[in-house]
């Protein structure tokens, strides 16, 4: 993986971490406020923020000094005992600037800051992956909803849901970068490849791809209100061509009036469903928005496995219905007699999902991509687009190419239909996928000629 990716990745990491606190500081602005003032108030976004802030810092704090201890090459226990004065001093630090201002936050301040030095430090073990995961985050939404519920529920809100909905959006965007590019870790680990044949195009067209995500769930959050308005206005467009094909129907002043009582129903209902004026509580708009988020995170998220599950009750009911129609079985000739019993059945095969997409797949496309491939330097990567290609060219000429064929098994089944021969860039192709060995450049030249021979071959008629 690229440094400063990584830098980026783990720099996202400590960011995300004392996001935990931030329900921590509204509730001890709320208790201190309480024990002082006989009742709780405001906390202003902006005092908030920099609370948050600090925190933020001693996190950041923290974490360089782990840096700096295994640099040293500090022990745990030296290690633990550093910790602890530098991570005093921190909070004494962040003391001293809340201090004048507002001298009973300072401590819980200080305190909340002293905590992110230690969590952050300690954690240095973690990957990014491990900390930027779905687990942490479902913890963090768990917090902050108790939290928010407990506030609405006691009356004691001192901040709102406006700063809770901006930092657990703040936090999913982070998670969404982590995951991604864990995923891609996690594959290339899975797999046994070496990270250094991974291509920088495929993490940099994903951080595009989430910077897109990221730019589109931001304009929807900003412009709720713009949408929600024409999407009433399309509402109320539909129910009057409701009315207005109504009308040309031989009752249609009965159908009119039957319209206007429906709506005015509607609009009664809607009415009586609103809080009073004097009651009216942004708490139900600011959950809404943040359920809104949290649906399209894991639509997001889970993308391929929704794809994949509604693939699969398609193809169940596509069977089904060929079963009833056609039948899946033919029962052939029987021979029994008092010994045995013999039953011919001829079952229905069913062809591989692999050689179902390629033999619809266009041979414009797969030429396309062979003139792509021709155009595209010498690399690992490009060595295995070029072999899945020659399959591709193999399966397209009519030679079956199953998930459980092996490339040998593929490399004769081919020859026995007459195909050029495969056999070289196949051997290469093995050492390079099974016997992890050195990239060589001969057996892209060798994957090259065998790719160019499938492309000028003809198949004979008869």
């Amino acid at each position: 993986m690229n440094r400063k990716l990584l830098w980026l990745l783990n720099f996202c990491a400590v960011l995300f971490l004392p996001l935990a606190l931030l329900p921590l500081l509204v509730i001890g602005h709320a208790v201190v406020s309480g024990l002082i003032s006989g009742g709780v108030t405001p906390l202003p976004a902006g005092r908030l923020f920099l609370q948050m802030l600090a925190c933020e810092l001693c996190g950041f704090a923290g974490r360089c000094c782990g840096l700096l201890a295994d640099r040293w090459g500090l022990s745990s226990a030296p290690r633990r005992l550093l910790a602890i004065p530098v991570g005093a001093a921190a909070g004494a630090a962040v003391w001293f600037l809340f201090a004048r201002t507002d001298p009973f936050a300072a401590i819980y301040v200080a305190v909340l800051g002293t905590a992110a030095f230690w969590a952050v430090g300690g954690l240095r073990f973690y990957t990014y992956g491990e900390i930027l995961s779905l687990r942490v985050f479902y913890g963090y939404l768990t917090e902050y909803a108790v939290v928010l519920a407990v506030t609405e529920l006691f009356q004691i809100d001192p901040a709102g849901p406006a700063p809770f909905a901006a930092a657990l959006f703040f936090g999913m965007l982070l998670v969404l970068f982590g995951c991604n590019q864990a995923g891609i870790d996690f594959m290339m680990q899975r797999r046994h490849h070496r990270f250094d044949a991974l291509p920088q195009k495929i993490r940099s067209y994903n951080i595009r791809l989430l910077i897109v995500t990221a730019a589109a769930l931001i304009l929807l959050l900003l412009l709720y209100r713009p949408i929600a308005w024409l999407l009433a206005a399309a509402g109320r467009g539909l129910l009057a061509m409701l009315r207005w094909l109504l009308g040309l129907l031989p009752n249609g002043g009965n159908a009119e009036s039957a319209s206007e009582e429906l709506e005015q129903g509607q609009v009664s209902q809607d009415v009586m469903g609103q809080l009073a004026p004097g009651e009216t509580s942004p708490f139900w708009t600011y959950f809404g928005i943040a359920l809104a988020i949290g649906f399209v995170f894991l639509l997001y998220y889970y993308r391929h496995e929704i794809f994949s599950a509604l693939r699969a009750v398609w193809r169940t009911i596509r069977e089904t219905f060929r079963r009833l129609l056609w039948g899946g079985r033919q029962k052939a000739e029987r021979d029994e007699n008092e010994y045995y019993t013999e039953t011919d059945e001829k079952i229905e095969s069913e062809t591989s999902e692999v050689q179902e997409d390629l033999s619809a797949a266009d041979r414009r496309k797969w030429r396309r991509a062979c003139r792509r491939f021709a155009a595209a330097g010498d690399s690992p990567q490009a060595m295995r687009t070029g072999y899945r290609l020659i399959l591709q060219g193999i399966a397209l000429q009519g030679v079956p190419v199953a998930v459980s064929d092996t490339t040998l098994e593929i490399c004769h089944n081919a020859l026995a239909e007459g195909l050029p021969p495969v056999g070289k860039c196949t051997d290469g192709y093995n050492r390079l996928r099974y016997g992890e060995q050195e990239f060589d450049l001969s057996s892209m030249a060798d994957i090259r000629e065998a790719l160019s021979e499938i492309l000028r071959y003809r198949k004979k008629e008869g």
